[in-house]
């Protein structure tokens, strides 16, 4: 709930500044999280690094990252350990975030 607040003041602050990094590690905020950074990825194309390290992001929510890191070209840096890692297909599917994002840096697109 925390994390929601913040990232709604975050949206509703935004026009003040660039935001380029956020780290949220460690906030326990699970994959309602997703939604709100989701919203302040739409803002504008500032934000590159974003570490949400040991959230308890469960497999669908990592894969809702995914989908958010695809769609925008700009974030080029995620930290996703440390959440559900006991899933296998969620470990899996960090290793696949990372292996697109080093893809992607050494293949920008024009």
């Amino acid at each position: 709930d925390g994390m929601v607040k913040f990232t709604d003041w975050l949206l509703t602050k935004g026009s003040r500044f660039r935001l380029a990094e956020l780290n949220v590690d460690g906030n326990l905020c699970g994959d309602q999280v997703i939604d709100s950074l989701s919203q302040l990825l739409e803002r504008g194309p500032f934000l590159s690094s974003l570490s949400i390290r040991g959230n308890f992001l469960s497999t669908e929510g990592i894969n809702r990252v995914f989908e958010l890191i695809h769609k925008h070209q700009f974030l080029g840096k995620v930290r996703l350990e440390g959440n559900e890692m006991k899933d296998p297909k969620a470990k899996k599917l960090v290793k696949t975030v990372n292996k697109f994002l080093e893809h992607r840096a050494l293949n920008p697109k024009p």
